[in-house]
Order: C-alpha cells, then sequence, then structure tokens
C-alpha cells in the first residue's frame, strides 16, 4: 500500500492548469506546422502562421491560449493500492481549480445555477471523474475546455439499424456545422456505444491520444481517415477563412451498448487543445 496526501493531488492540478493554460500540446503545434506547409491558399497560410503566433507569445509571457480559460476538467486514475490521506480528493481538486484561476488571472467563466446566472467567481467547481486501476501510483489529466467549440458538441441515439455511413455523416455534417464559430483546424473525439452519458465521456477523455497516435481497432482507423478526408473536403479551413485543414485529427473510441441502442457523441476542440497529464 502506498500512501499518497491529498495535498499532492492537489499541487500536481494547479500545475497540470498552468500548462494547459500556456502551453499548447507539442503534438498539436507540431499538426499546425504541417498544415501550414500543405495550405495552398494564402489566406489559410497566413491564419496558421497567425495561430502559431499566437502560441509562441502564450509560452514565452506565460499568457492563456486563449481568453475563453474554459471549465476544467480532471481526470483520476487512482491506483488500487493507493491509501489517500488528508482532506477529501474532491474538495482538494475543486481547491486546485480555484486556486490555479486566481494565481493565474485565468477568467472566471462558470456560474453556480445554468439557470440564474450567477459567477462562482473562482471558477470552480470542475467537472471531475474518477477511475480506479490497478497499481500504486495516480495518474491526474485536466482538459481547460472553452465553450465555443463545447457549444457546437452533439450526441445522437442512433436506431442500433442505423448504417456505418449514417453514423458518419451525422460526424461529418457536426464538424461542418461548427464551421469558424468553433474556431478551426479542430481535434473531434467521437464516442460510440454505452448509453448517452458514456459516449459523451468517451468523446471527451479520447483526445487525450497524441495526434501521431494510431487507433488500435483498424475498422475505427479507418472511419477516423474517412472522417477527416470528409471534413476537410468542406473547405471552412483555419478559423474558416477557407483552405484545406477544417481538422487536424479524428479520434473514435467505442464501447459495448444495449441491444436496442446506439449512441453517438461528437466532442470539438477547437487548435487550442488545452490538456496536460501527469503521474504521482
Amino acid at each position: 500500500m502506498r500512501k499518497i496526501n491529498s495535498g499532492q493531488i492537489e499541487a500536481q492540478v494547479i500545475a497540470l492548469i498552468r500548462t494547459a493554460t500556456f502551453t499548447l500540446r507539442d503534438d498539436v503545434f507540431s499538426a499546425l506546422v504541417s498544415a501550414g506547409k500543405r495550405e495552398r491558399l494564402p489566406r489559410a497560410r497566413h491564419t496558421i502562421g497567425i495561430i502559431k503566433e499566437n502560441v509562441r507569445i502564450a509560452r514565452i509571457k506565460e499568457l492563456p491560449i486563449c481568453q475563453d480559460t474554459g471549465v476544467a476538467i480532471v481526470y483520476l486514475e487512482i491506483g488500487q493500492e493507493v491509501y489517500i490521506s488528508g482532506d477529501p480528493v474532491a474538495a482538494a481538486v475543486q481547491r486546485a481549480i480555484a486556486k490555479a484561476s486566481k494565481q493565474f488571472y485565468l477568467r472566471k467563466s462558470i456560474v453556480k445555477s445554468p439557470l440564474e446566472r450567477h459567477n462562482t467567481g473562482t471558477n470552480a467547481p470542475g467537472i471531475v471523474h474518477y477511475r480506479i486501476v490497478p497499481g500504486k501510483k495516480i495518474t491526474v489529466k485536466v482538459m481547460l475546455k472553452g465553450f465555443g467549440c463545447e457549444n457546437k458538441g452533439k450526441v445522437y441515439l442512433f436506431n442500433p439499424t442505423a448504417s456505418r455511413s449514417e453514423i458518419e455523416e451525422f460526424i461529418c455534417t457536426t464538424v461542418q456545422e461548427a464551421g469558424a464559430n468553433a474556431c478551426p483546424p479542430f481535434v473531434v473525439g467521437v464516442g460510440i456505444g454505452g448509453t448517452l452519458d458514456a459516449a459523451a465521456s468517451l468523446s471527451k477523455e479520447v483526445v487525450f491520444r497524441k495526434l501521431s497516435s494510431k487507433n488500435r481497432n483498424k475498422r475505427l482507423a479507418a472511419m477516423e481517415r474517412r472522417i477527416e478526408k470528409c471534413v476537410n473536403r468542406s473547405g471552412v479551413g483555419p478559423l474558416g477563412f477557407g483552405g484545406k485543414t477544417t481538422i487536424l485529427r479524428v479520434f473514435i473510441d467505442e464501447y459495448p451498448t444495449h441491444i436496442a441502442g446506439l449512441p453517438v457523441a461528437v466532442n470539438i476542440n477547437c487548435h487550442a487543445l488545452r490538456t496536460a497529464i501527469a503521474t504521482i
């Protein structure tokens, strides 16, 4: 049994929020560089150039990559041989979100009631997911999700008789309709199966994959490639100014579901894909 104090989790969440806020993932930046080289439309190349310069300034000056510093989503994979001492984990994580938002001057975007709309003033609470896994470690994953792109996500519960082409058309249409409002080029996560909420959860967590990674499921990998080609033929392009690069990658994951259902969730992420991972 390994003992870990909840204060260590709190400190790690703060550090990951800092990384995700100010530093774009290397794999995403490399994909933007490659996309800029492929573009033939001058304004598309120019737009990607501006995005890259924004990323560079954010990193050097420690300024948010995007003014919408988003809602904090925290994933904790807790080893079953870990004993967590100190304050409750949930309290430690929410405290970390509030402290990081104050320390790094992040925009306060969270309202206590979605109907009454009173700002909490702390950027907390965030969304926290827990998973028990084998081992003596805790893996902490943080996503900062802005709502320009979050608002363009969709969940659709297909009939179980739906064809793959119908599902792919739904995904392509959803991404294309997001257009400039969600700040392309996108990284898109798709969850298929489970229940309505499980499919949505899959679509979120799958985008922690490296953009260079390959889907181990060959059937899903082929589906990813078809959707990427479909969306990039739309001509929406970087920030909606036209071009070949509307989407950088699509990631698809699936989970067993009921015989009467076929849930599909599409999670759209703007070019500022703000995620970070660490292990305690």
